[in-house]
């Protein structure tokens, strides 16, 4: 369902350009989309302030010994397994 849009601020294209980006506010959005209209693909990409970007992230969750860890970076999770969990019959790469 789309609440509202219009035009980004960029200049006008000239003839053979891309067309100016569209801001749409869309309800039940979350995914990226395209659409086929008049023979022309229409991508739809989520915008998301930085904050909601970074909320979103991937993290890395390590469950040990009963306790539940969550690391939001590779180095961080290695460096708890070789502290914590790593053994000479396993060792973590880099």
């Amino acid at each position: 369902m789309l609440d509202r849009s219009h035009r980004s601020m960029a200049p006008a294209p000239r003839q053979g350009e891309q067309p100016r980006a569209v801001v749409a506010h869309l309800y039940y959005f979350r995914h990226c989309a395209s659409m086929t209209m008049d023979e022309m693909t229409i991508l739809v990409y989520p915008d998301y302030t930085a904050r909601v970007a970074r909320a979103q992230a991937a993290r890395l969750r390590i469950t040990h010994n009963d306790q539940e860890r969550i690391f939001s970076t590779p180095k961080e999770a290695q460096s708890y397994i070789r502290e914590n969990i790593s053994t000479n019959r396993s060792p973590v790469r880099d």
